[in-house]
């Protein structure tokens, strides 16, 4: 594989000039990229390390990374190493004009590596992972089913986990994980209790449990309200716990398990919901509303959780959809315009050094 250099987001798109696979700069000392400054966030200002996005190129893919002020650059796959188990030899290889569709994608805990959702094949997908640079792609979950949540890392970056059909058409979901160092899959549900629409799963700060929420029902009109549950499972005996049922739904548990993001419903107006980001406290504690009003899509925690990443419906027409991009402190605060995102960005996330 190789990456291509293409004008800034916005540009005209320059000719693609490759480029040898090597080091890029990790971050700029002193730059501040698309960040919000908050009196209620740490004093250290967060920087942008790096920012990788995922967009339509016409009727296929392509993901693109941006280090630091550097300009933003397209990684281009021409493979990608499978050693999982059982995987089917027939899934079209890892390239760039396979892609169907790209995202979601997440940053490691420290930013030297990504993972990423990928279709390759029509119902089917597949969490491939690569460097920060775009190198050394590899397989890294079952290639035959689809993937139907965020792949999270544990804290050691060692394993990945993330809610997997177990049959045809996306049905029959359940929670996998994968060690990275063995690729060994393993399967962790058999209830069918976690629901891709409106989920979430995380691994916890010990990294020895998951954290996950949940849609359990629906509530009336006009708002049809989700109703959601938030669980804790045991990775060493399977145990599972609720933590806690709330109104709306889950976007992300933080990995302390104290509190979550939750995407409330507060108006129906002319075919699109308005809605409130709230920062939910679990078991006791005050709850803080984010963002009061507008067409969230959804919002995603960084990997710290010191910041969440907030897609926001802007198209001036009611009904249709306009997908912005942004950052917000979980702190509260104000949102701050993701870089390198523009119209086409299908996903996006932003990893932060202090």
């Amino acid at each position: 594989m190789h990456i291509s250099t293409p004008a800034r987001a916005g540009g005209t798109r320059a000719r693609p000039v490759s480029r040898t696979l090597g080091f890029l700069a990790l971050v700029v000392p002193g730059l501040t990229v698309g960040c919000d400054l908050d009196s209620t966030a740490p004093a250290s200002t967060p920087t942008i390390a790096r920012i990788a996005s995922t967009e339509w190129l016409g009727t296929r893919a392509g993901l693109f990374i941006q280090q630091g002020s550097a300009e933003r650059v397209r990684v281009t796959f021409t493979g990608a190493v499978d050693e999982i188990p059982g995987n089917s030899p027939y899934v079209p290889p890892v390239r760039d004009e396979n892609f169907r569709a790209l995202g979601p994608i997440s940053w490691s805990p420290d930013g030297s590596r990504l993972a990423m959702v990928t279709t390759l094949a029509f119902d089917q997908s597949e969490v491939v992972v690569v460097n920060a640079d775009g190198s050394n792609a590899r397989v890294a979950s079952v290639n035959s089913q689809i993937i139907l949540a965020d792949p999270d890392w544990s804290p050691d970056g060692t394993r990945l986990v993330y809610a997997m059909s177990t049959m045809a058409h996306a049905q029959g979901v359940e929670l996998f994980t994968t060690n990275l160092a063995t690729n060994h899959v393993q399967r962790l549900t058999h209830d069918r209790r976690y629901r891709p629409v409106g989920g979430s799963v995380r691994f916890a700060s010990t990294g020895s449990s998951i954290l996950y929420g949940t849609v359990i029902s629906e509530g009336g009109a006009p708002l049809f309200e989700s109703q959601s549950e938030i669980w804790r499972m045991d990775l060493a005996t399977g145990a599972s716990t609720k933590l806690a049922s709330v109104t709306g739904t889950v976007q992300g548990v933080a990995r302390s398990g104290a509190w979550a993001l939750v995407l409330k419903r507060k108006a129906y107006v002319d075919g699109d919901y308005d809605y409130a980001l709230v920062r939910e406290a679990i078991g006791g504690g005050t709850s803080t509303t984010l963002i009061d009003g507008g067409r969230l899509a959804y919002a995603r925690l960084t990997n710290d959780d010191a910041r969440a990443m907030v897609v926001r419906n802007e198209s001036p027409v009611r009904g249709e959809s306009a997908l912005h991009w942004y950052t917000l402190p979980t702190t509260g605060g104000t949102m701050a315009a993701v870089r390198g995102t523009n119209g086409a960005t299908i996903a996006a996330n932003a990893f932060f050094m202090r």
